[in-house]
């Protein structure tokens, strides 16, 4: 696939800046979180526990490793990550022109953690909830585990094209695999971005609104990669001449 050419188009073009400076957010909050807490929100620690909560783990409370690894994940290496995603975005060029070496730099920084995430979610999805802990029988999502192991993958494949990332390449291909991680790691927070409102509002629990939740998790980062593939592979009519030109 000839992604490298400014002649195709670019999916989500409108979406990069408001997505890298909302993941940026998001793992500052979970920084927070996994430091000095967030109870002083309502509704927020409702959402996480064992089996039969939101956010249902095998147990309880994971052990003091999974704990570390989480906050260093999500927290410490999602802060640096999305930070250079927000730097490519405010300093990059044309998307035509050369990425050079600070815009390239940065993406490498991106794609490693993205790397890190899809072997993540791609492990959780081969061992059907066992790594992580993280366990959503009770929510009845079809293709759970099958959807998760493909959206891992395809995730671990563009911080792989970022990872690899070179000053000489067209600022078009960073561009292109940072608005489709970025998308994905947003989408995998939406459970979470529902249900914090409805147990802070003292919204009952809703079993049907709880499995759409989780659907979306799952089923959202998939659809938006699968967009992704098929209008990247879309020519364009005419040149990419300014920064902007692809956002149309």
């Amino acid at each position: 696939m000839n992604d490298t050419a400014p002649q195709y188009r670019l999916f989500a073009a409108w979406a990069e800046a408001p997505l890298a400076f909302t993941c940026l957010c998001l793992a500052v909050v979970t920084v927070i979180w996994k430091t000095v807490g967030l109870a002083f929100l309502p509704g927020w620690e409702e959402i996480f526990g064992g089996l039969g909560s939101q956010y249902p783990r095998r147990v309880e409370s994971v052990s003091p490793a999974w704990k570390l690894g989480y906050f260093l994940m999500y927290g410490v290496l999602g802060t640096v990550a999305t930070a250079a995603s927000v730097l490519v975005t405010c300093r990059r060029g044309s998307l035509s022109s050369p990425a050079g070496l600070a815009v390239s730099t940065w993406a490498r920084v991106l794609g490693g953690f993205h790397v890190l995430i899809g072997i993540h979610h791609t492990l959780w999805a081969a061992t059907r909830g066992a790594w992580g802990h993280l366990t959503l029988e009770q929510f009845d999502v079809p293709g759970l585990y099958v959807i998760g192991g493909i959206a891992g993958c395809a995730t671990g494949l563009h911080g792989l094209r970022l990872l690899r990332s070179q000053s000489a390449d067209p600022t078009y291909r960073i561009v292109r695999s940072k608005i489709a991680v970025d998308g994905a790691s947003l989408l995998t927070f939406i459970s979470v971005l529902i249900f914090f409102p409805m147990n802070a509002l003292g919204l009952p629990r809703n079993a049907l609104l709880e499995q759409v939740a989780w659907s979306l998790v799952f089923v959202g980062p998939a659809v938006w990669l699968l967009l992704d593939a098929v209008i990247s592979r879309t020519p364009r009519s005419g040149s990419l001449p300014s920064r902007d030109a692809g956002q149309r």
